[in-house]
């Protein structure tokens, strides 16, 4: 029996299915029990979708959300909160648009004129039970809203290229020698229009050389990251020309940190003369790791869990020797030395594309 659907229900049986998007490459096996009705026709009334402010690039989830229906399936909280995605655009007339791992979701009210309709997108629910008082209860749900509405931003619509970035590793990586994976840099623009990044580095690198010069110690921990980083490889002064983007780097201090007190981190966001960064060219990539809120679920299912850490596991990832002028720096360890460039041969932290590429190589050689 199901509470809270049109009252009470009688699931007489249950079914296992696969959900997927006709826009992206999301799909998702849900369990789904069979009842014989789940709500009133959505929306209540067919609505003239011409009259509608739709914007411009949206891949909808449901094309046909403008035509009164009946409710296919009712997905519950778990799948619900994991396909929606950060973006949300507000319109004058409604409806909002929030995006999702389904395509773009119409919700709200319309309104047209001195008419409006019933929402878009309704939820039902046929009995709260609380511990709290009312007034206490209705003011912990005011607080969660405003927690909600806090970082909500009007956001532009950008292309999703899940499925570009899986299709592109699938295509280019390969295995070295000593075992390791080698992939390409999942690339959306071109190469070509990044501008000059080399002055805004140098004086960046500069301004870092100062301040490490003022704290001897934080120096010399910043020199032996730098001298482990064995995947730099130095550039030849003849090669400079072939180096398409030079990336500033800095350090982050963690002194409560076990392992690591001192992080140097590769700002690929950084502008080129052009207005364009590393970062604004690559293709982001799905999550493809499991919600660490599964992850916790399951690992109380188990009586022994092993568990590991992979060392650098960036620097586990080779990238190929073609990409790797996309991803050079300047450094030296002494301000009396000539300033050199290096290339990065390894997936780099802080690059767009990075988590995805860690995390795929992972899955890949599980696979293997």
């Amino acid at each position: 029996m199901i509470n809270g659907i049109t009252g009470q229900s009688h699931a007489k049986r249950g079914i296992k299915t696969i959900i997927a998007s006709h826009v992206h490459c999301y799909q998702e096996e849900i369990e789904l029990m069979i009842v014989p009705r789940i709500l009133d026709d959505q929306p209540n009334t067919t609505i003239d979708k011409n009259a509608m402010e739709i914007p411009d690039g949206l891949d909808l989830a449901d094309p046909e959300f403008h035509k009164s229906r009946e409710i296919d399936i009712l997905l519950g909280a778990r799948i619900f909160y994991k396909v929606l995605g950060p973006g949300r655009i507000s319109t004058s007339t409604g409806p909002t648009y929030q995006a999702s791992a389904l395509g773009w979701i119409a919700c709200g009210l319309f309104h047209h004129g001195s008419f409006s309709t019933a929402s878009l997108a309704a939820s039902t629910c046929s009995k709260i039970e609380s511990n709290y008082p009312q007034d206490e209860l209705a003011k912990l749900i005011e607080k969660f809203w405003r927690l909600e509405e806090s970082g909500v931003k009007d956001w532009e619509p950008k292309e999703i290229d899940e499925c570009d970035a899986e299709s592109h590793f699938r295509n280019t990586h390969k295995v070295a020698a000593d075992g390791r994976f080698i992939t390409k840099i999942p690339l959306r623009g071109k190469p070509s229009s990044l501008g000059d990044s080399y002055p805004q580095v140098n004086k960046r690198f500069m301004s870092l050389e100062r301040r490490l010069g003022q704290n001897p110690g934080l120096y010399n921990e910043y020199k032996a990251f730098m001298q482990e980083y064995e995947e730099m490889v130095p550039i030849a002064a003849e090669d400079l020309h072939k180096v398409k983007y030079f990336i500033p780097h800095s350090c982050v201090v963690k002194p409560d940190s076990t392992s690591t007190k001192v992080r140097v981190v590769f700002d690929a966001s950084a502008k080129t003369t052009s207005g364009i960064s590393l970062n604004d060219i690559q293709i982001v990539g799905p999550t493809i790791q499991r919600e660490l809120f599964d992850q916790l679920i399951e690992f109380k299912t188990h009586d022994k869990v092993l568990m590991a850490d992979i060392a650098k596991m960036y620097r586990q990832i080779l990238i190929a020797d073609q990409d790797t002028w996309l991803q050079c720096i300047l450094w030296r360890d002494n301000p009396e030395k000539p300033l050199k460039a290096y290339r990065l041969m390894t997936v780099t932290y802080r690059e767009a594309s990075s988590s995805f590429l860690a995390c795929r190589a992972l899955h890949e050689a599980a696979e293997r």
